[in-house]
Formats: structure tokens, C-alpha cells, sequence
């Protein structure tokens, strides 16, 4: 936590900008910041998503984890949760949908210290609710939005810089505290778990890449094709645990910053990249390559700008002379793409030809870097095709698809630009950017910064000392209570799939996970991997074998009967069932695993409550039987 003392007192961090070394290497630019905004936000928008799609199964009263449970089990350790307020579909809704509304809002970065904000605490909420799907990406994901809102992530191409007439005046270097804290939050992940990654599967055997791609339930096609090399397996291990270990150190170096970090960039992205390609890890690797582009230099984007610049100063925009909203949604536009100190914005009756054109086609006026004239939807696409950061997305925006969208969209808000007008100008009105943080503020993230670094040290198990519980509530009601070990000390060798046999009131024997009749298949699916509904269902059925998974087992038994006798009528409801976990053992030098079935439930949907303790006990013992899973 030095350097951050250092960067504090060098660089006078709560009165504003400073160049110097120190803030090269604590810095980030804003636009940096802006990239990471809109990264966040979309990943945001993507957790929601498949979150929804198992809406009532994860997060209602009647799916698989009732708030009883959760306040049962989890008590005062948790943080607080908006989504415990009520167990119904519809409150669940309405949070989810809060929540996107949030997140589009830190994408255009509208209010964006606001929103982040408000974003963070629904994503801690919505964590919370269920934390048994929970993964290290979504603590990273957590952590990251943390720091973040004491950062200015709208600094750059977002709605709240174009209303700031100063916006384009701030330097693009960034330094304080939570600069600091957040890059050092980022390399924290890598180094952490490269020292947790103590067994001899890691260093000198080299075989753990092995164990990992034969865990079939996370396998994917090319991991299983490239698990039979095991000499790249061997390197591919080494070189793993040498990047988790340098590229935190080499990053904060104060000389060659800007190389030294590039490489180290392409080098943990590629890795995150082979992660996703060989493993389904969720989303860790997309959550691991939001944090990595905390560090990408102004440097890149300097010749990013650099390149159509010339172009770019040839592009003119004319909007209706007399409209406040449309002058103001010119400057968003040209701000949100990057273009803001190029274009020329100015009233149409300033250019006859701009003016007819306005007032024939009801339209503000785009002239290209041909000197033609686009209208509508096609003058957004002339701004687009010059961006210098989403021209990318061009090709796309000029589908037929998203044409006809688009323009039936632009006409729309021409019939209505009056009443839109009247009602944006209340939202778009000019205001100043927060850029500094207050000495408050910064000496109290520093604080708290010093405390995740001594958790993560703490987590090391080679420490003496016990952080106050004080310290601990803290930490796990902001969720900054951290653990990246991730595969450590080596990978688990034993995975499994379950096999739910049942019986319905007329006798006829089923197959409760599959939902069908006859006796189930108990042989290993040939792709386990792409046997879960979705990677969230993979984490729970993995934590439902552990020792922390017993007191979870009777409230999925319980939804098990559910899904199956909802509407039904006796006999053919379900009466009783097992749940059966196939244990697989992975053993070294690819011999033939070895598999074991072990009875982790046996459940009677009329059994009193009585009887479910009997049984929970002996599940407690079928545990134990499994070594913890």
C-alpha cells in the first residue's frame, strides 16, 4: 500500500491532475475509463440476462433456494440484499429491470456516478439473493464496479461529458486513490493465486492444465482434443503460473510502462482467451478482460485518434436552428463516438444548402468527407463510419436490418422532437463533471484498499493474524472479502454427474432429472460439459456434492417435487426419489478413472419434517463418504 501513500502526497490526488511518474504507472486514462464503462455495463446487461432466464428457479420463494434458507444459513455473514425483501416473480422483475435500465445508463453514461453506484448495489443484491450460483467472477465483477464509482468513467464519450462544457479541457491522465486501488485490485487476482497454487501439480510436476481438462463438466470440445498432449499440457501449466506471477510485478514498473504493460496485456488476454476456448468457466475470462483494460495507456488511444484524423476535420453537422435538444443530442453523439474536438456543429441557418435540405427532409444535415449531404438515419452512419473507436460497427449498423430500425426510429423522434425537446431538456442540462476525489474520500479508500490487500494476505494461510471481526463484516458487506484461488492448490480430481431415479404414487419408475419414464440411464454423458441449462446451474449442482452443499440438498429435493407434480393428479404425481451422485476420479498418466455412486438425498415428497432430518444427517454421512467432494 505504499505506492499508493506515494501517489497521494506526489501528485496532490484530492485537488486534481498531475503528470508525473508516479501517475504513469497509478494513472488511467479517461478514456481507458470510458472503455471499461461501457465493457461493464454490457457485461452487466449479459449476467442479467441469463440470470432472467432462470428468474424463478434462483431467485423466487418457490425455486430452488427460499429466503428462509438464506437467512438460515447465511445469518449476519451476508451483505444486504433488496432482492430478500420479497420471494415473488414479480418484485423479482421489477429489480431485474431497475437494474438494466441502470446499466444502459452506465452505458451511454448518462448520471454516470450515479448510476454506478445504484448498479453496484443491485449487483451485490442480486449476488446475495443466492449466493450458492455465485462465482469468482462475480466478486471480480463486484470489486470492480466498487472502485470504479470513485472513478470518473464518464469522462470520455459519454452523455455527462457532453453536457460539461469544460469536459474536453480535462487532462486525459487520471490519478488518485482509487486509481490506484484499482489497478492494484486487478494485478491482486493474478499474484494471490499464483501463491495459492501451491501443489506439486502446479510446480515441479506440471500436470495441473492435465487434471483441469479432464474435469469433464467444464471441458469443452478443444480441451478435450488438446488434453491428450502432455507435453503441451506441461507448458501450458509452467506458463500459466510464471505469467500470474510477473505480470503483476512488471506492470508497476516505472520505466519502459507503456510496452512492458502491452505485452503483459496481450500475454493474460490470450490467456483468458485459451481459458474460455478449452474450459467453461463461465464468465470469468470476459469478467478478467474487463479488469485487464483498466491498463491499457493512453498511448494506444493517442494513435487510435490519430489515425482518419484529417478526415474527421472535414465533417460537418448542422441541426435546426432554435432547438436547444437538438444541439445538445448533436454534441451527445459526437461525444459518445469520439469526434467531439473534430466535428463542426452549427446551426442549419448558418449554410443555405444545410437549411433547405433541413427544412425539405425534416432532418438534421451531415456533410461526409466527400462533401455530400446525409440525412436521417444515414447522417448517424457518416459520423459512425469516421469514429475512431466504433467504426467497427459500422458494417453492422448498415444492415438491412438495423436500417430499418434505425430510420423508423429517427422518424419517429422528428414527428415528436417538440414534446422530446421539452421533456430532454430537463435531463440534458449542462453540468460539471465530478473529476476530484475529496481528501475524505481518498484517505478512506486508502484505508479500505489497505484492508483488502491484508485479506488477500490473510487468505494465504501463512499468516498469524486474524483480521477483527469489524474488519471482516466490512469487507463482506461492501464485497471486498477476496479469495482468487481459482484451481488452487491444484485442481480437484474428482467431478461426477447425478442420476435422480424416482417413483411415482402408481409405481411406475422415472427419471426426475431427465423427465421421463423408465429407469434412468446411469452411464456418464458423452459431453458433460453441455449437460447444464446454463453455467450457473453447473455451480450449484457442484456445490450440492460438497460439505457446504447439505443444507442445500432438501430445498432442491423439495423443488424437484414441485416441478414434477405441478398440475398433475395422483397417481401420477412423484412420490420418492434418490439423488445419486456418480463420482469420477481422474488418476495421473491418463489411467482409467474410477467411478463411485454415492446416495447423496433419498426423499419422500409426504415425508413430515421429522423424517427430513433423519435423512439429512445420513446425507451429512454420505458426505463425508465423498471427502468433501
Amino acid at each position: 500500500m505504499l505506492p499508493l501513500f506515494n501517489c497521494i502526497v506526489l501528485t496532490s490526488l484530492t485537488t486534481g491532475f498531475r503528470v508525473g511518474r508516479v501517475q504513469q504507472v497509478f494513472g488511467i486514462d479517461l478514456r481507458t475509463l470510458a472503455a471499461f464503462r461501457v465493457y461493464a455495463a454490457t457485461l452487466i446487461l449479459v449476467d442479467l440476462g441469463f440470470r432472467a432466464t432462470q428468474l424463478g428457479v434462483h431467485y423466487t420463494d418457490a425455486g430452488l433456494l427460499p429466503r428462509s434458507v438464506i437467512t438460515a444459513v447465511l445469518g449476519h455473514q451476508g451483505a444486504f440484499s433488496l432482492h430478500l425483501a420479497s420471494g415473488s416473480f414479480w418484485f423479482q422483475s421489477v429489480l431485474f429491470s431497475v437494474a438494466a435500465l441502470l446499466a444502459l445508463s452506465l452505458l451511454i453514461g448518462y448520471r454516470t456516478r450515479l448510476v454506478t453506484v445504484l448498479s453496484w448495489m443491485l449487483l451485490v443484491s442480486v449476488q446475495v439473493r443466492n449466493p450458492v450460483i455465485n462465482s469468482g467472477a462475480d466478486l471480480l465483477l463486484s470489486a470492480l464496479l466498487f472502485w470504479g464509482m470513485f472513478l470518473p468513467l464518464g469522462g470520455r464519450w459519454s452523455v455527462d461529458a457532453a453536457l460539461d462544457p469544460r469536459a474536453d479541457s480535462y487532462p486525459n491522465q487520471y490519478c488518485s486513490v482509487a486509481s490506484g486501488a484499482m489497478l492494484v485490485q486487478v494485478m491482486s487476482v493474478y499474484f494471490f493465486t499464483a501463491f495459492l497454487k501451491s501443489g506439486a501439480e502446479w510446480w515441479p510436476d506440471g500436470t495441473a492444465v492435465y487434471y483441469a481438462l479432464h474435469l469433464d463438466m467444464f471441458a469443452t470440445h478443444l480441451g478435450v482434443f488438446i488434453r491428450d498432449w502432455p507435453v503441451l499440457l506441461q507448458w501450458l501449466t509452467w506458463l500459466v503460473l510464471v505469467l500470474e506471477f510477473v505480470c503483476p510485478v512488471i506492470v508497476f514498473l516505472p520505466f519502459f510502462t507503456v510496452p512492458l504493460r502491452l505485452i503483459c496485456l496481450a500475454l493474460l488476454a490470450a490467456m483468458h482467451i485459451g481459458f474460455e476456448l478449452c474450459l467453461e468457466v463461465e464468465l470469468f475470462p470476459y469478467v478478467s478482460l474487463l479488469s485487464l483494460t483498466v491498463f491499457i495507456p493512453g498511448w494506444l488511444w493517442d494513435v487510435l485518434g490519430k489515425r482518419g484524423a484529417e478526415r474527421r476535420a472535414s465533417i460537418r453537422v448542422y441541426h435546426d436552428p432554435g432547438c436547444l435538444f437538438c444541439r445538445r443530442l448533436s454534441a451527445v453523439i459526437a461525444q459518445w463516438l469520439g469526434l467531439r474536438s473534430h466535428l463542426i456543429v452549427q446551426s442549419a441557418d448558418e449554410d443555405p444548402r444545410a437549411l433547405a435540405t433541413l427544412r425539405e427532409q425534416n432532418s438534421w444535415v451531415v456533410f461526409d468527407t466527400g462533401g455530400n449531404q446525409r440525412t436521417r438515419f444515414d447522417a448517424f452512419l457518416a459520423l459512425l463510419e469516421v469514429s475512431p473507436f466504433w467504426r467497427w460497427t459500422s458494417s453492422l449498423m448498415r444492415t438491412s436490418p438495423v436500417r430499418y430500425v434505425g430510420e423508423h426510429g429517427y422518424s419517429w423522434v422528428a414527428r415528436h422532437r417538440s414534446s422530446m425537446g421539452r421533456l430532454l431538456n430537463l435531463w440534458l442540462k449542462e453540468r460539471t463533471l465530478p473529476v476530484t476525489t475529496p481528501a475524505p474520500v481518498s484517505v478512506a479508500l486508502l484505508f479500505l484498499a489497505s484492508l483488502v490487500f491484508l485479506w488477500n494476505c490473510h487468505g494465504l494461510n501463512q499468516t498469524d493474524f486474524e483480521l477483527p471481526d469489524e474488519v471482516q463484516w466490512l469487507l463482506r458487506n461492501l464485497r471486498l472479502e477476496q479469495r482468487w484461488g481459482m484451481f488452487a492448490p491444484y485442481p480437484t480430481k474428482s467431478e461426477g454427474w447425478y442420476v435422480i431415479p424416482g417413483v411415482l404414487e402408481n409405481g411406475t419408475v422415472v427419471d426426475v432429472e431427465r423427465g421421463t419414464v423408465g429407469e434412468p440411464d446411469t452411464s456418464k454423458p458423452e459431453m458433460l460439459s453441455q449437460t447444464y441449462p446454463m453455467y450457473r446451474w453447473r455451480k450449484y449442482l457442484s456445490i450440492l456434492r460438497s460439505d457446504g452443499g447439505v443444507m442445500y440438498r432438501q430445498p432442491y429435493a423439495r423443488y424437484l417435487c414441485n416441478r414434477w407434480n405441478d398440475g398433475l393428479q395422483s397417481p401420477q404425481r412423484l412420490k420418492s426419489f434418490e439423488i445419486v451422485f456418480y463420482k469420477e476420479t481422474t488418476l495421473p498418466d491418463y489411467a482409467p478413472p474410477t467411478v463411485e455412486p454415492v446416495v447423496l438425498w433419498v426423499h419422500d415428497c409426504l415425508a413430515s419434517a421429522e423424517e427430513m432430518l433423519r435423512r439429512k444427517a445420513a446425507a451429512e454421512m454420505a458426505t463425508r463418504d465423498l471427502g468433501g467432494g
